[in-house]
């Protein structure tokens, strides 16, 4: 027989697990919000671009290597954390620098600034290796 107890923390847990965002919603969430639209579809196709580099990886075997290989696969969750760090520590840096435009005008993302969120997005997911 399972215990009431132990049934109603476990699904607790699963639903806060379940509905708390990854890495890859949260950083959508905030290009979004930050940036705008083009920069959330931005930011959605490079996660796509990852899912693809993902899935190369398995068609090659190196997806293998990093199941069999612990040191492999801790050096690929600490370069995606370092990387999050950097992420996190760039948007911090940003917040305190002077606004380019007037405090009336609506910020605008140049198409550099898109390609790097672009790309940031896809590196995000790339080396977060679920």
């Amino acid at each position: 027989m399972i215990n009431p107890e132990f049934l109603l923390s476990f699904l607790a847990a699963s639903f806060l697990i379940a509905i708390a965002p990854g890495p890859s919603n949260a950083f959508l969430m905030a290009q979004t919000f930050a940036n705008g639209r083009a920069a959330g579809l931005q930011s959605a196709f490079g996660f796509a671009l990852g899912g693809v580099v993902h899935t190369f990886f398995a068609v090659v075997g190196l997806t293998a290597i990093l199941k069999a290989s612990e040191t492999a696969y801790t050096i690929v969750q600490y370069a995606g954390a370092t990387y999050l760090c950097y992420l996190g520590v760039v948007m911090v840096k940003s917040t305190f620098m002077k606004p380019l435009c007037n405090s009336q005008d609506k910020p605008h993302i140049t198409t550099k600034k898109k390609s790097n969120v672009m790309f940031q997005a896809m590196v995000t997911e790339v080396l977060n290796p679920k």
